[in-house]
């Protein structure tokens, strides 16, 4: 179990030109990523992070269930403003998965790959998803919101039977508990 995210306890310079200027936590939502696109509609800048307690609703791509405890780990979206052609979008998902391997391995020293296109794994066990959602509507142009959901404290006994050989959590990875 990692301890509860208050806004206030995050450092304000996280080295960050942009993403993560404007922290949101929030205790349960049904998605990070619905909440960030409501946020973004209501005029959310650009970078914004929307964070999560719970979620009681996540998913990863094509509609998957991502389990997201109270606890478990971190699930977490921003709101990205920047115009991208249709064909670079998906970059976003390759750069956001390198992202989190390398911020993996920085933070605890496990081997963290990428299993394409959007999971990070740690020995084959999934441990983190990114996901990468455009929506057409008010509001929205230009718009991407980028989701992560990484299990720091999870005990991967705890998720659904189907789940628990494929998922792993940087706790059960390192053998210890993980900030």
């Amino acid at each position: 179990m990692i301890e509860p995210l208050r806004a206030a306890d995050l450092p304000r310079d996280l080295g960050t030109r942009w993403i993560g200027r404007d922290l949101r936590c929030l205790d349960s939502v049904g998605s990070t990523n619905d909440a960030a696109f409501e946020a973004a509609r209501a005029g959310a800048p650009d970078g914004t992070v929307i964070l999560a307690e719970t979620q009681t609703g996540g998913r990863g791509r094509h509609g998957r269930a991502w389990a997201s405890p109270r606890g478990g780990g971190l699930w977490l979206s921003a709101i990205l403003r920047h115009p991208l052609p249709p064909a670079d979008r998906p970059l976003l998902t390759v750069v956001a998965a390198v992202a989190v391997t390398e911020a993996i391995h920085a933070a605890t020293g496990l081997p963290a790959r990428i299993r394409w296109p959007n999971d990070v794994t740690i020995a084959g066990r999934k441990v983190a998803g990114v996901l990468v959602e455009v929506r057409d509507g008010p509001g929205t142009a230009d718009l991407a919101v980028l989701g992560i959901g990484l299990n720091v404290g999870l005990d991967p006994a705890t998720l659904p039977a189907d789940v628990t050989p494929l998922a792993t959590s940087l706790a059960a990875a390192a053998g210890r508990p993980v900030e």
